[in-house]
């Protein structure tokens, strides 16, 4: 298996993914409200957000997950995303051990997240913009979960500026500070799309109020938001469009985890495609909903899934605010 994934590897590099999905790939350790044994599961952003965006968009197109990780990385987990279809050839083993996360959750859906492995070996797992081959940046979609660091971005947006890729942004929680804002908000001015929940822009702008919370990043952002509110649904605004998009689930919700990534993978894709506002958050709605209904990662074949979260996201209610 090995032999023939390093086959893969070298042939997929050659050509440029359609979507770049850049984050960190993680082992989490979850704990649900009442329990105290943790769960262990393939877990990190981009595991959910490639999901997302190999769900959301055509058969056709390439979906290529762009990180480091651990030479512990289990076989069970690169099958998992070969079994999804989902482009491991930008992914680099470069430690001997691959990050591994605590998320901890509160009877309300508030999450503890802290990295079990340290700070520093987290941040050596971090890929910067001169380790990631140009091919993989010269796509359709990239989808970004990061700081707002300022350097990181001028580089990057540099690079995707030239290749034309539309970027989404999934702000990292550490950045979500009144003392970041003026970082946030620069950034802000050159990305396409930004993702993110009311918890985080709560703290970020020191604002309760959703509707305040709203105002505020549409007069500082031109491109497409993203305004997660878990069960309670999302905003989807872009120019002067807002619409106000139910949350959609297949039954009980087993694990929120990874859910608003691949919200925003999902997301991407489609609107990359071109399928319109409301079929792109319809899908969006229908990928987190199919996610918060299995522990981990959910199982299944690429396809079967893409037929769930189609169904599901038939059953999304979008209606457009005036």
């Amino acid at each position: 298996m090995m032999a023939q994934r390093d086959q893969d590897a070298a042939h997929n590099a050659i050509s440029g993914p359609d979507y770049t999905i850049w984050s960190q790939i993680n082992v989490d350790e979850v704990v649900l409200p009442g329990e105290t044994d943790p769960r262990v599961q393939l877990g990190g952003a981009a595991t959910y957000a490639a999901l997302g965006a190999r769900l959301a968009s055509p058969p056709e197109r390439t979906v290529r997950v762009v990180g480091r990780v651990g030479a512990d990385f289990e076989p069970e987990f690169w099958q998992w995303f070969a079994d999804r279809g989902i482009d491991t050839s930008g992914l680099d083993v470069q430690d001997e051990r691959t990050s591994r996360s605590s998320l901890v959750y509160g009877p309300e859906g508030e999450r503890v997240e802290f990295p079990l492995l340290g700070e520093e070996h987290f941040r050596r797992l971090s890929l910067e913009v001169a380790a990631v081959p140009s091919v993989n940046l010269a796509c359709r979609g990239l989808y970004v979960f990061r700081e707002a660091q300022r350097g990181f971005w001028d580089e990057l947006l540099a690079v995707t500026g030239i290749s034309g890729a539309k970027v989404l942004w999934e702000m990292d929680r550490t950045s979500c500070r009144p003392a970041c804002w003026a970082d946030v908000s620069a950034v802000l001015k050159e990305v396409d799309v930004l993702s993110i929940n009311h918890e985080e822009a709560a703290l970020l702008l020191d604002c309760e109020d959703v509707s305040r919370c709203l105002a505020t990043l549409r007069s500082s952002f031109e491109g497409a938001l993203l305004y997660r509110m878990g069960a309670n649904g999302s905003y989807v605004v872009e120019g002067e469009r807002v619409l106000r998009v139910s949350a959609v689930r297949r039954g009980a919700v087993v694990d929120p985890t990874g859910a608003g990534n691949a919200y925003g993978g999902a997301f991407l894709a489609a609107w990359c495609e071109e399928v319109g506002l409301e079929e792109a958050s319809r899908l969006a709605a229908g990928v987190a909903g199919l996610v918060i209904g299995e522990w981990g990662p959910p199982s299944g074949c690429g396809r079967q899934l893409a037929l769930e979260a189609r169904e599901l996201a038939s059953r999304t209610d979008v209606r457009e605010l005036m």
